[in-house]
Order: C-alpha cells, then sequence, then structure tokens
C-alpha cells in the first residue's frame, strides 16, 4: 500500500512515465532516497508465490463448499502471470 501511495503521489511531481518506472517497474525503490524498500516487481513476486502456495497446499480451499474462493484465487493468479508475461 505504501508503494501505490508513493507511486501516485510522485506521479505529480516526476510525471507518470518516470513514476511509473522508479516505482512499479524497479526492484529495488528508495524511500526518501535513504531507505531502500521492494519495488514492485519484487513485492509482485512475494505475492505470486504466495498466492500459488496457498491454492495449492490449502486444503479446506479445495472444498465444493469453498469453489468461489478458489476461482477467485486461481483468476487473480492469472491476472498476475499475465501482468509479469506483459511486463517482461
Amino acid at each position: 500500500m505504501v508503494l501505490v501511495v508513493l507511486g501516485t503521489l510522485a506521479q505529480r511531481d516526476i510525471g507518470l512515465y518516470a513514476s511509473q518506472q522508479k516505482y512499479f517497474s524497479a526492484n529495488i525503490t528508495w524511500l526518501g532516497n535513504i531507505i531502500p524498500a521492494p519495488g514492485g516487481r519484487i513485492t509482485m513476486v512475494v505475492i505470486l508465490v504466495n498466492l500459488t502456495f496457498m491454492v495449492l497446499f490449502k486444503h479446506n480451499l479445495w472444498k465444493i463448499k469453498k469453489i468461489g474462493v478458489l476461482i477467485m484465487h486461481i483468476g487473480a493468479l492469472l491476472l498476475l502471470i499475465g501482468g509479469g508475461l506483459t511486463a517482461i
């Protein structure tokens, strides 16, 4: 959330493209030119790995009562994979 807020606020000063490159397309971004923080790519990879393992290994998710939750998680995985392939 911090990354989204900082990137959005930075658009006012440095522009849309530069803000996207600095915060969302970078592996590491600097907060205030002092503190290193994971950029958008690392954050998305962590979310993708977390969501993948949760879908594969959470046993109570594979019940008929939880089919809606399973479909939503698989849809989110597909969106993350598609965004990653587009960014390559």
